[in-house]
């Protein structure tokens, strides 16, 4: 809670502004004190909850960049990334892969997600700032159609259509 806290000042700087900024004089749910602001479930203000998930993304991208440094101390040149799920909702994959480099994403195709699956892999190829090759760090039979006799067919299917849409690698996962 204290870093949410800590998050807000900086970004908004005085409770005036958030205020101000999240429009709390309607209804008279106006802040007047920092300790107010908590974590947003079932709190039924969007404003509140979108500067959370911006507060969630931004944590993890730090996370992920003090990571990628770790590594790069190491190996300069590597290549580094994180699964991006764009079920998640909270995550600005955008800036997370332009500051790591290289986008990967999750694909778990069910019947008539593959529309979704294929959006998905086409946006992947351009998260990074610019066009170019991205991977699918995890893949899995999860859908009826996998299931069934002749199942790997379908598997095949979707990491062709994968790699048609950009994917230099599609790792399966389970």
């Amino acid at each position: 809670m204290k870093g949410f806290r800590a998050w807000m000042k900086d970004r908004y700087g005085t409770l005036d502004e958030v205020n101000r900024a999240w429009n709390h004089a309607f209804w008279s749910s106006r802040f007047s004190d920092w300790e107010e602001i908590d974590f947003p479930i079932q709190k039924g203000r969007e404003p509140w909850m979108t500067e959370y998930v911006r507060f969630q993304s931004d944590n993890f991208l730090g996370f992920a960049c003090e990571q990628r440094d770790a590594i790069r101390k190491f190996v300069p040149n590597a290549v580094t990334t994180s699964n991006g799920s764009e079920m998640s909702g909270w995550l600005r994959l955008d800036t997370l892969y332009r500051e790591l480099g290289y986008a990967a994403t999750d694909t778990y195709v069910k019947g008539s997600a593959v529309d979704r699956a294929k959006w998905m892999w086409g946006l992947s190829r351009g998260l990074t700032g610019r066009q170019r090759p991205f991977m699918v760090a995890e893949m899995g039979p999860f859908s009826w159609e996998a299931d069934k006799k002749n199942g790997d067919d379908d598997l095949v299917a979707w990491v062709d259509d994968a790699v048609k849409h950009g994917a230099e690698a599609v790792l399966f996962f389970r």
